[in-house]
């Protein structure tokens, strides 16, 4: 993805305090201001589905911010929902390395942005975005979520089904591609998103500081139970991308286990 890059390492106390001095320039106006940081953007309050968490985020953009626009709000979760790579000490103990970030400064939005320093992880969410975008570009709405979920031994105690994860939180972002006339408007929405978007991750980083559920931190033999242990520089929990175009409704982990609990609770419903 296109952007500048300056890179550092520190540890997650000091990161989150960093990342945290982006919420709001004038804290000292107190609580009040905060509320009104959340109410400031295209917001959908967080609902429970199957016990999982829904946040939703309204953006208006061109074809050509999508990218950036949607990688600074999925960073920025996925930063949050990170640790450092895991270091095993022996047979039934590990420590949690320190986390790195990196600043990115968007080309076609006035935006920068934290996130977690990993081309791995980078290269996922990229993949993800390219692939949504080029399906969203022969319509006009469309949706993708990001959603964490954790595995739970079924009776045969396998982990290979979908029935074995169940999703806790998910975030999604429903997006509108404008076409605009000229240099003026042009210049108007990117300013326009630009606002959107830091009050967005102001936004988040109040909602990831709330006191909700998070799984519980596994035993050595059951990391892979929570965090997706396949990347060699961070540790975020387990999480998928899920889009659609159209305005249709993103399916889910949740959303799946539900139906089938009803086909099974009322089979000939």
């Amino acid at each position: 993805m296109t952007g500048t890059i300056r890179r550092t390492t520190t540890t997650q106390r000091e990161q989150r305090a960093r990342t945290a001095s982006h919420e709001d320039t004038n804290s000292k106006q107190g609580e009040l201001e905060k509320s009104e940081v959340l109410t400031a953007y295209p917001y959908t309050p967080g609902v429970c589905t199957m016990n999982a968490r829904s946040h939703t985020f309204t953006l208006q953009l061109e074809p050509c911010q999508l990218e950036e626009a949607a990688a600074s709000i999925f960073h920025t979760i996925l930063f949050h929902r990170s640790l450092g790579k895991f270091r095993i000490i022996d047979h039934s103990s590990y420590t949690a390395g320190s986390l790195g970030y990196q600043e990115v400064d968007c080309q076609l939005i006035d935006l920068t942005y934290i996130r977690c320093s990993s081309q791995s992880l980078d290269q996922t969410v990229y993949r993800q975005l390219v692939a949504f975008a080029r399906q969203l570009h022969s319509g006009h709405v469309g949706q993708i979520s990001l959603e964490f979920y954790q595995r739970r031994r079924n009776r045969w105690h396998t982990y290979q089904t979908a029935a074995s994860c169940f999703p806790w939180e998910v975030w999604s972002v429903q997006l509108e591609l404008l076409e605009l006339r000229d240099e003026r408007e042009r210049e108007l929405c990117r300013d326009r998103l630009g606002d959107t978007l830091r009050e967005t991750i102001c936004g988040i980083v109040e909602l990831v500081g709330r006191d909700d559920y998070l799984p519980d931190v596994p035993c050595r033999n059951e990391l892979h139970m929570v965090y997706d242990t396949s990347y060699p520089d961070v540790q975020p929990y387990l999480f998928q991308f899920r889009n659609t175009t159209q305005g249709t409704t993103v399916p889910s982990f949740g959303a799946t286990v539900g139906k089938t609990l009803q086909k099974l609770m009322d089979p000939f419903g």
